[in-house]
């Protein structure tokens, strides 16, 4: 009967135990959930494509997609996105008229000289800086390794 009594008390401790930490809580109104934020479906984007020389046997990036949510975009922020994302490295010089340096390990003279990396947008070669340039949505930015002959830019 002892036991019993006790086995009876730690069962209703146990209940009350039990009972407590259901109610913890009640009576709080409960937080509203966060807002979500789909980036990919409200944020601005354009297409990357890096164009790495022949002799690095190295694969091209094609029409990456690279998303932003302040909408202001240039080739350069595009690429060090790009970067970021993929722990690509993306070497580029100080300034406001950044230079970028190299990608991907692939350095300016590595493989030709005089050579280093150049960008389109949409097909059209700009001679403004890299970061300087505003893109707009859907734009198509290409970098590619070249070199700085007559010949490559006729």
């Amino acid at each position: 009967m002892k036991n019993r009594k006790k086995w009876v008390g730690n069962i209703l401790v146990l209940a009350i135990l039990l009972l407590a930490m259901a109610m913890t809580g009640c009576g709080e109104e409960e937080a509203p959930p966060a807002e979500v934020y789909n980036n990919q479906a409200e944020a601005n984007w354009v297409l990357l494509t890096i164009h790495y020389p022949e002799e690095a046997g190295m694969e091209d990036v094609v029409e990456y997609k690279v998303y932003s949510v302040n909408g202001t975009m240039t080739p350069l922020s595009t690429l060090q996105a790009y970067g970021e994302a993929t722990q690509v490295p993306v070497v580029i010089s100080e300034g406001t008229t950044a230079y970028v340096q190299g990608i991907g390990g692939i350095f300016e003279n590595d493989y030709m000289a005089p050579s280093g990396w150049v960008y389109t947008v949409n097909d059209e070669m700009s001679m403004e800086a890299a970061g300087e340039y505003s893109l707009d949505p859907e734009d198509h930015v290409v970098w590619s390794y070249t070199t700085f002959t007559k010949e490559a830019f006729q």
